[in-house]
C-alpha cells in the first residue's frame, strides 16, 4: 500500500512538470506583396499581432503570385502552401485550422482572433524548449521537445524567420513585412517522429544563413511546433531563446586613400558586454587567425572598383557574436584612354585602336560609336576591335575605361568617313608557265576611290606593294591544284572593297594548243591560217599541219602562217604550241575550201580606224560583215577578240601603247596598227 501510494504521488507530480508550459498558438499566414487584398487584411492583422503577441507563435510564408508574386518566395514556402492545399492569397491558419475570411477584412479578423484565443485556453501537448546563437552568418540551433502524448505519424518544424523585412517590398503598397519565413530546417517537410509520452526528442541544426533572403542576421526568431500530419493538429509551437552576444557599435569601413587598396576598419565594444576579442570578415571571409584585442584592423584589399563589405564580431569565451557591418567601394583615378586609329579595313569594316597608360590594376574597355554602346556592350580586355557600320558615312568613337565598377571619363571622339570602293570585275587566270607553275591574273577596274588592288590566293594576301596595273603574276607551288583567287580594290587610306573579283584557276602539267585557229584562202592557191596566242612565257612557237603533215620548217613565232597549197581542194590545218621544247597536243582543225581565180582583195580598203591616236572609244568602218576582230599588244599578246560584228570597241582601261588589230571577212584577212594615249 505505501509502495502503491509513493507510486500516485511520482506520477502526480510527473503530469504537473510535463503540464508546466503554456500553450503558444500557432499563427500561419500565406501572403505576397504583390496581393492587393493581402495589403488590406496585414493592416488590421499586424497591430491585432502585436497586441497579442504572447499568445501566438507567427510564421508568415511570401508565396509567388499573383504575376510575378513575392521576391521572397521560397521552395519551402511552396511545400508548405502544398500540404495545406492553398489556392488563394492571403489565407490565414491557426494551429492547422483555415479560418473563414468572411464577407469583410474586419470578419476575418475576428474571426482570427477567436480561433486564437479558444486555442490558447488549451492545455500544450508537447513541452518545447531550446535555444539559437548566430555566428556570423550562421545560425546554430540546439533544444528538444518532451511529448505529453503518444503515437505516430507527426512532425517536427524548425522555422527561422526575419522579424522584418522590407526588401520585398511589392506592388500592393506594404513597405515592411514581419515574421517571414526565411529557412525551414531540414526542409518544408519538417523532420517525421513517433512520440513517446515523457521522452525528450532532442533537434539540432547550423545553416548558413548567406543562402537565404536574409537582410539582417540580428533580426532573426526561431520558431518551433509539432503538427500532427494527418489531422493537421498542432501540439505546441514557441520561439526558442536567442542567446546570441551583442554585436560592436559604430563600426565604420573607410579606404585610406584613393589609388591604395587599404581599408581602416574601426568600431566601438558591443554595449553592456566586455569581449575577450574580435574577429574580421570580408566578404564572408575571416581574415584574422586568432582574436584582435584592439577596436581597429587595417586590411589590403584585393582589387579597384569593387564593393567590400567588412564585418566584426565580438567574441566571448570563444563564442562570436553578432556581425557589425559596413561596405567601402575602393576608389581609384583611372587614366584617359587615347584612339590612335580608326581605319576603314574593308567595306564597312572599321578597325579601331587605343593605347591606355600603364597602370598596377586591371582595366577593361567599353567602346561607343556615335555616342551608342556598341553590341554586344560586354567589357572587353583588348585595346583594338573590329566594328561594322551601317552605311558609307561618317562614324565616331569614344573609348570608356572601367575597373570593376568603377567607370573611367571617356576618350575624345575620334571620326572616320568610310568610302565606297569599287570592285574589280571581270577577274580572269590564265595558266602561262609550266615549269615555273605561273598565272597571269587580269581584271577590269575604276579609277574612282580606287588607288590600287590587293591580290589574295585561297585567302591569303600575296602582294607585298600595292598592285597599280590591272594585271599580276603569282607562282604556285603545285601543278593539279585548285587555287582561289580574290581581287580587291584599295582605296588611298589602305581601305578595301567590301567585295572582290574572283576566280578559280588549276594548273596543268599539259601544253595548251592554241585557240580560235581559223584558215583563209587570201589569193590563188595561198592560205592565211590565224589562232589566239597562247601566253606562256617560256613559249617557243608554234607548228603548223596541214592534213596532218607538218609544213613549217623552223617554229612560227608570231600567231599566223601562210601556206601555198599545191593545188584546188579541201585541206584542214591545226597547230601546235611549243614551250620549252616540248609539243602540246594538235588545236581542233580549220578546214578551207581553196579556189583558183579568187583575187587578193584590197587589204587596205577592206576597213579603217578612227579616232587614231585613241584615248577612249575606237570605231571601225567597214562596208562588210566581221566576222573576226582581234587585237594584239606590240608584244603580240592578245588583249580583245570578238567574233561579231563590232564596230565600236571601249580602250579607257588600256595601257598607253602601240596596237595590232585583225578584222577578218568574207573577203579575207586585214591588219591596222594604231596608237593609244
Amino acid at each position: 500500500m505505501k509502495k502503491t501510494v509513493i507510486f500516485l504521488v511520482f506520477l502526480c507530480v510527473a503530469s504537473m512538470t510535463m503540464q508546466a508550459q503554456q500553450r503558444l498558438v500557432l499563427v500561419e499566414e500565406f501572403t505576397a506583396s504583390t496581393c492587393g487584398p493581402c495589403a488590406q487584411l496585414n493592416a488590421l492583422l499586424n497591430p491585432w499581432l502585436v497586441t497579442n503577441a504572447e499568445k501566438m507563435t507567427i510564421i508568415k510564408y511570401q508565396m509567388n503570385w499573383p504575376g510575378a508574386g513575392d521576391p521572397y518566395y521560397t521552395a519551402e514556402g511552396g511545400v508548405r502552401r502544398g500540404y495545406y492545399g492553398v489556392n488563394s492569397v492571403p489565407a490565414v491558419y491557426v494551429n492547422g485550422s483555415v479560418i473563414s475570411s468572411g464577407s469583410t477584412y474586419q470578419t476575418w479578423l475576428n474571426n482570427i482572433a477567436t480561433a486564437v484565443n479558444n486555442a490558447y485556453t488549451q492545455p500544450a501537448q508537447a513541452t518545447i524548449t531550446g535555444n539559437f546563437k548566430v555566428n556570423g552568418n550562421n545560425i546554430i540551433i540546439n533544444g528538444s521537445i518532451t511529448p505529453l502524448i503518444s503515437g505516430s505519424g507527426y512532425r517536427i518544424y524548425v522555422v527561422v524567420n526575419e522579424k522584418k523585412t522590407t526588401g520585398n517590398k511589392g506592388s500592393n503598397g506594404e513597405q515592411e513585412f514581419h515574421h517571414v519565413m526565411m529557412k525551414m530546417l531540414p526542409n518544408g517537410n519538417g523532420t517525421d517522429v513517433t512520440l513517446t509520452e515523457g521522452t525528450a526528442i532532442p533537434f539540432s541544426y547550423t545553416h548558413d544563413m548567406s543562402s537565404t533572403f536574409v537582410e539582417e542576421m540580428d533580426d532573426l526568431e526561431v520558431a518551433v511546433f509539432v503538427q500532427n500530419t494527418s489531422s493537421r493538429a498542432v501540439l505546441n509551437a514557441v520561439y526558442i531563446e536567442d542567446i546570441s552576444l551583442p554585436a560592436p557599435q559604430n563600426m565604420t569601413a573607410t579606404q585610406t586613400q584613393i589609388d591604395h587598396l587599404n581599408v581602416n576598419l574601426t568600431w566601438s565594444p558591443p554595449s553592456g558586454a566586455t569581449p575577450n576579442g574580435y574577429n574580421i570578415y570580408r566578404n564572408n571571409v575571416k581574415l584574422n587567425t586568432s582574436p584582435i584585442t584592439t577596436t581597429s584592423y587595417q586590411d589590403v584589399a584585393p582589387e579597384y572598383g569593387q564593393i567590400y563589405t567588412y564585418a566584426v564580431g565580438a567574441v566571448t569565451n570563444g563564442d562570436e557574436g553578432y556581425w557589425a557591418t559596413d561596405t567601402v567601394l575602393t576608389n581609384v583615378n583611372i587614366p584617359l584612354p587615347v584612339i590612335t586609329t580608326v581605319k576603314q579595313i574593308r567595306g564597312l569594316q572599321m578597325l579601331v585602336e587605343w593605347e591606355m597608360p600603364e597602370t598596377t590594376f586591371p582595366v577593361k574597355f567599353r567602346v561607343y560609336r556615335n555616342y551608342a554602346l556598341q553590341n554586344p556592350p560586354g567589357l572587353t580586355e583588348e585595346t583594338s576591335i573590329i566594328n561594322i557600320g551601317n552605311s558609307y558615312s561618317q562614324y565616331c568613337f569614344q573609348i570608356e575605361p572601367v575597373v570593376n565598377s568603377i567607370n573611367g571619363t571617356r576618350s575624345n571622339n575620334v571620326c572616320i568617313t568610310l568610302l565606297n570602293i569599287p570592285q574589280p570585275t571581270n577577274l580572269k587566270a590564265e595558266q602561262i608557265s609550266i615549269a615555273s607553275k605561273k598565272v597571269l591574273l587580269t581584271w577590269d577596274g575604276s579609277v574612282s576611290n580606287t588607288a590600287g588592288y590587293n591580290i589574295y590566293r585561297n585567302g591569303i594576301q600575296i602582294n607585298t606593294e600595292l598592285v597599280t596595273e590591272r594585271a599580276y603574276t603569282d607562282a604556285v607551288s603545285e601543278l593539279g591544284v585548285e587555287y582561289l583567287y580574290q581581287v580587291y580594290g584599295v582605296a588611298g587610306t589602305g581601305a578595301e572593297s567590301d567585295k572582290c573579283g574572283e576566280t578559280k584557276i588549276t594548273l596543268s602539267s599539259s601544253i595548251p594548243p592554241p585557240a580560235n585557229v581559223h584558215a583563209t584562202q587570201n589569193n590563188n592557191l595561198n592560205v592565211m591560217v590565224a589562232w589566239n596566242a597562247v601566253t606562256f612565257e617560256d613559249l617557243d612557237g608554234y607548228n603548223i599541219y596541214r592534213d596532218g603533215e607538218k609544213i613549217n620548217t623552223t617554229l612560227v613565232t608570231g600567231i599566223e602562217y601562210s601556206d601555198m597549197v599545191p593545188d584546188e581542194g579541201n585541206y584542214c590545218y591545226k597547230v601546235t604550241t611549243v614551250v620549252a621544247g616540248n609539243e602540246s597536243e594538235p588545236s581542233a582543225p580549220a578546214c578551207v575550201e581553196v579556189k583558183l581565180g579568187i583575187c587578193e582583195p584590197d587589204k587596205n580598203a577592206l576597213f579603217s580606224l578612227y579616232p587614231n591616236p585613241v584615248s577612249g572609244i575606237l570605231n571601225i568602218k567597214t562596208d562588210e560583215t566581221i566576222i573576226d576582230c582581234k587585237i594584239f599588244n606590240i608584244q603580240g599578246q592578245l588583249i580583245y577578240s570578238t567574233q561579231s560584228n563590232v564596230k565600236e570597241i571601249a580602250t579607257d582601261s588600256w595601257a598607253s601603247g602601240v596596237y595590232i588589230m585583225r578584222i577578218t571577212t568574207d573577203k579575207g584577212s586585214a591588219e591596222k596598227r594604231f596608237s593609244k594615249n
